[in-house]
């Protein structure tokens, strides 16, 4: 087999529709691989395409936001986007370095800007995301009734991206409940205990005031700092 047939028939699993897969553990979703990781798989030299339109589409971006920083206040905002599209920039830049290290017409794959397969715009050999796809993911095709028995399939329809997002906000959000009923309790104590005592206490104006403050901004970006987001 030619290397242009053999790269058909290679994008072929990348991108066959209407099919449906498992992956571990008990994870579903149906439609194409390409799609459900956030991947594109092209040859080399398409790959540098690629990169090239979205670094320039980045380049826009940048010079865009450095014009909104002459003229809009929230520097802060402004800043943390224009250090984003440079950091996607240089994985950009250093992928395309990677690029030409394969063969002219080698099927490589390449990471979108929101992908379930590592870090943007990353780039490695149609061999090596096998790889993973057997060892790593575990995937395999399935049945529609495989794939209708299992429960929520709905959700499982998202993009792996998306639902390792969803995933992770879930768990944030349970960690926000769970640490906002722990510190609840000791006043649910107090309160019982001693209901005037609390109120007349010269804490209770600020605590009123602070705890929200603590549970809706402070506390919620606390916990997103110590928990690592799914790569």
């Amino acid at each position: 087999m030619n290397i242009r047939d053999k790269n058909a028939e290679d994008r072929e699993f990348i991108y066959a529709k209407n099919k449906f897969w498992s992956e571990e553990p008990k994870e579903v979703f149906k439609g194409t691989v390409a799609s459900y990781y956030g991947i594109e798989a092209v040859t080399t030299k398409k790959a540098l395409n690629h990169l090239t339109r979205e670094k320039a589409l980045l380049d826009k971006e940048l010079k865009d936001w450095e014009t909104d920083a002459k003229s809009i206040f929230n520097r802060k905002t402004i800043n943390s986007e224009i250090n984003r599209i440079n950091a996607l920039r240089e994985a950009i830049t250093a992928s395309m370095s990677k690029v030409t290290e394969f063969d002219e017409y080698e099927l490589v794959i390449v990471n979108n800007a929101e992908s379930g397969n590592g870090k943007p715009y990353a780039v490695e050999s149609y061999a090596d995301f096998m790889h993973k796809i057997t060892n790593v993911y575990k995937l395999a095709e399935i049945t529609q009734d495989e794939y209708e028995e299992l429960e929520n399939s709905e959700r499982y329809e998202m993009g792996r991206f998306e639902r390792l997002e969803d995933s992770y906000q879930n768990k944030v959000g349970l960690i926000q409940i769970l640490m906002v009923f722990c510190q609840l309790f000791p006043f649910m104590i107090l309160l019982e205990a001693d209901f005037k005592m609390v109120m007349e206490s010269p804490l209770a104006a600020p605590l009123s005031m602070a705890l929200p403050v603590w549970w809706l901004i402070i506390q919620p970006w606390v916990i997103r700092k110590l928990i690592k987001k799914p790569a």
